[in-house]
């Protein structure tokens, strides 16, 4: 059931002229921007690592979040190339797709939105792939991690960094998240 793309790497720059950091990113399957990678080494994770390895039943969410994508992959019509999967402390998954229009939702958004109508409130692993099979695993985007840091900052997110699979805590990828005002 293993069928992460194996041999991705990165190839770009995390520079740009502002001081921020910028990701260029090309077609090399990379997924996870060299800051990102830094950063896990820097910080600990969920654990106290800061990235940990995958294990069967994170295989079995991969494979389901490409199940997801293959059965209802639309680039033409109502450009739905993303699915996630995201399983619950209970044990259960939750699975989704993207809905794209002027204010689209991510599909890591839809499938916690499911978990959550479904009166799950504590989530232990997410994954998001695209393309016609799923192939590619890719990271929550800017908007993904936030509500990640909202709803399940201990969750851990299946990513690729520098041509390996494995799972960081997600309050790892927003190091300055938004916080609501107490």
């Amino acid at each position: 059931m293993r069928s992460v793309r194996a041999g991705w790497r990165w190839i770009g720059s995390c520079k740009s002229g502002n001081g921020t950091n910028r990701c260029k990113k090309a077609l090399a399957g990379a997924n996870a921007s060299e800051t990102e990678a830094h950063l896990f080494k820097k910080t600990g994770g969920c654990g106290g690592s800061s990235m940990y390895d995958l294990n069967d039943s994170d295989y079995a969410l991969i494979s389901l979040a490409q199940n997801t994508i293959q059965m209802n992959y639309d680039d033409e019509n109502y450009n739905h190339t993303v699915g996630a999967a995201v399983r619950c402390k209970s044990g259960k998954i939750y699975v989704g797709v993207n809905v794209y229009s002027l204010h689209g939702a991510c599909a890591e958004q839809i499938a916690i939105g499911t978990a959550i109508t479904n009166g799950e409130r504590a989530f232990e692993t997410i994954v998001a792939v695209r393309g016609k099979r799923g192939e590619e695993i890719i990271p929550p985007c800017g908007n993904c991690r936030q509500l990640l840091c909202d709803y399940a900052p201990m969750c851990e997110v299946i990513i690729v960094v520098n041509g390996k699979t494995k799972k960081v805590c997600a309050k790892e990828l927003q190091p300055f998240a938004y916080c609501l005002e107490k």
